[in-house]
């Protein structure tokens, strides 16, 4: 893991510690809609699977692979100081 890496790390488990104060991370599905919602001010995305399945093509049916969740992420990590926040069954 990089340094920068490491930090973003950092900088996202100090915004999920923080008590009493819910964190909003607006679902997007592409780097477009990241950096929107990042200009909009918000300190944190999360990846949609449903969304990332539509920018794609497919039905929200569970037809995108790992990998091309990961390329999504690695996309929004590119293009983003804000944290991303995602999940992957």
């Amino acid at each position: 893991m990089s340094t920068i890496e490491a930090s973003k790390a950092q900088r996202l488990r100090q915004i999920l510690a923080r008590k009493g104060q819910a964190t909003i991370a607006p679902g997007c599905g592409d780097a477009m809609s990241a950096r929107l919602i990042e200009s909009a001010g918000f300190e944190a995305a999360y990846i949609s699977g449903a969304w990332t399945a539509a920018m794609r093509g497919y039905p929200d049916m569970g037809l995108v692979s790992r990998a091309e969740m990961l390329d999504t992420a690695r996309c929004f990590t590119d293009a983003l100081s804000a944290q991303v926040v995602a999940a992957f069954a």
